[in-house]
């Protein structure tokens, strides 16, 4: 499933950071950031309780426009809430 990401004023040079809740009794998945025809693997997870994950996502993977999110099951089931990017910007 992928999610749209608005990042406008993003600094592109900056790593920053992804943070979600997670309510689950066991799910394996994997975490994505897509600009168009790229694709970077941020991590894949395997968790068996609900809670908080952050996870920093290297500067240059997200783009001014056009990110998404893109998280694909590969077992179990999990929702997903409370999603928070922080990132820096040029005021």
């Amino acid at each position: 499933m992928d999610f749209d990401l608005e990042t406008p004023g993003i600094k592109v040079d900056v790593r920053t950071v992804l943070s979600f809740m997670l309510n689950t009794t066991g799910i394996e998945f994997t975490m994505s950031i897509v600009n168009g025809k790229d694709r970077t693997l941020l991590r894949e997870f395997k968790v068996s309780n609900p809670g908080v994950i952050q996870n920093v996502i290297d500067a240059g993977v997200l783009q001014t426009t056009g990110n998404k999110l893109r998280i694909e099951v590969i077992e179990g089931f999990g929702k997903i809430g409370d999603t928070v990017l922080w990132y820096q910007t040029n005021v």
